[in-house]
């Protein structure tokens, strides 16, 4: 059960009973509902938000345009989008998962991947090295300080 102070269960029960005694914002909001309802069915459900403003306001209706954005959301009312819809990949949690070639450990430290490259001038060496070069791998692959 809801654990609610007396005085204010008896407030809300008395502006549901006296609409009059709701707060002005609340009682302009009841009064601007309509208008908004009514500009967006004729023209065709499509106006959003900045057009239903404008369209108030050339009625000589004075309403804030954050006003209607907030009272469309609580109608649930939304203009129309251009352009395509966006689609994203869904991908089959029951498919099996790639085979790591490399046997990764994740944790919080960068990946260490030996690799072994022939004739790779290392500038900190001064010759040509053909020892395992360091190579950590992150999200953007960072060159090695001798890999030039």
């Amino acid at each position: 059960m809801l654990q609610v102070a007396p005085s204010g269960y008896w407030r809300y029960a008395n502006q549901q009973r006296n609409p009059e005694r709701r707060c002005a914002r609340a009682q302009r909001d009841d009064a601007l509902m309509p208008h908004i309802q009514r500009v967006w069915h004729a023209n065709m459900q499509v106006y959003g938000a900045d057009k239903v403003w404008k369209q108030l306001n050339r009625e000589g209706i004075a309403i804030a345009r954050c006003t209607v954005e907030r009272l469309m959301r609580r109608l649930g009312l939304q203009g129309v989008c251009r352009g395509k819809v966006v689609r994203t990949t869904i991908s089959d949690g029951r498919a099996p998962c790639p085979l790591d070639r490399v046997n990764r450990k994740r944790g919080r430290r960068p990946i260490l991947i030996l690799a072994v490259r022939r004739n790779l001038r290392c500038p900190a060496r001064g010759a040509a090295a053909r020892s395992p070069r360091a190579t950590y791998c992150h999200h953007r692959h960072r060159p090695s300080p001798c890999a030039r």
